[in-house]
C-alpha cells in the first residue's frame, strides 16, 4: 500500500514534496518492522538527506527520521552508535519540540534501551523511571507509549537483578 501511495505521490507531487518523503519514511519503517534493518537504515538515510535539503534540520519530520535511524542501528546491534545518534537527536528535540514532547520522550526511551543493551543497568533503570513519570504526566497512565515504557522498565529491572545475582 505504501509503495502505491509513493508511486502516486511521485507522479503527482514529485520526489521532494514533504508528502512523498513521508511515504518513503513509512516504507522504511515497514522494512524495519519486517526485520530488514539494514535496508531500512539505508532508506531512512536517503530520506534524511532529502528532508535536510527540503525541510531543514529542525523540522519534526527530519527529527523523526534521525530517531528512526538510531532505532535501526540499535536493532542491528550497533548500540554505541545508536546511543550517540539518540543523544544527538535528543538535544535537538529538546530545543525544538521541548522536553515533554512525545517524540522527545520516545528518544529518551531509546537511550534508556541502549543503556540497558550496553550493560549499564542502573542508569537504564533510572532513565526508564524518569521517562515513565514524564509519560504518565504528559500522555496519561493508559497511553500505549506509557505502557511500553512501563513494560521496558519491568524488563530492565529483571535484567538488572539477573546481573546482580551473577
Amino acid at each position: 500500500e505504501f509503495r502505491e501511495v509513493l508511486a502516486a505521490r511521485l507522479r503527482v507531487l514529485g520526489p521532494d514534496h514533504p508528502s512523498t518523503l513521508a511515504a518513503r519514511h513509512e516504507i522504511a519503517r515497514m522494512l524495519g518492522a519486517r526485520g530488514q534493518h539494514e535496508q531500512a537504515e539505508r532508506e531512512f538515510r536517503e530520506v534524511l538527506a532529502a528532508r535536510l535539503r527540503v525541510l531543514g534540520p529542525d523540522h519534526p519530520g527530519t527529527l523523526a527520521t534521525r530517531h528512526a535511524i538510531a532505532h535501526e542501528l540499535g536493532e542491528r546491534g550497533q548500540h554505541e552508535q545508536a546511543d550517540r545518534e539518540y543523544r544527538e537527536v535528543l538535544a535537538d528535540e529538546e530545543r525544538v519540540l521541548g522536553p515533554d514532547h512525545p517524540s522527545t520522550l520516545a528518544t529518551r526511551h531509546g537511550i534508556a534501551r541502549m543503556l540497558g543493551e550496553r550493560g549499564q543497568h542502573e542508569q537504564a533503570e533510572r532513565e526508564f523511571r524518569e521517562v515513565l513519570a514524564a509519560k504518565q504526566r504528559v500522555l496519561g497512565p493508559d497511553h500505549p507509549s506509557t505502557a511500553r515504557t512501563r513494560t521496558a522498565l519491568g524488563a530492565q529491572q529483571s535484567r538488572g537483578e539477573g546481573q546482580a545475582a551473577q
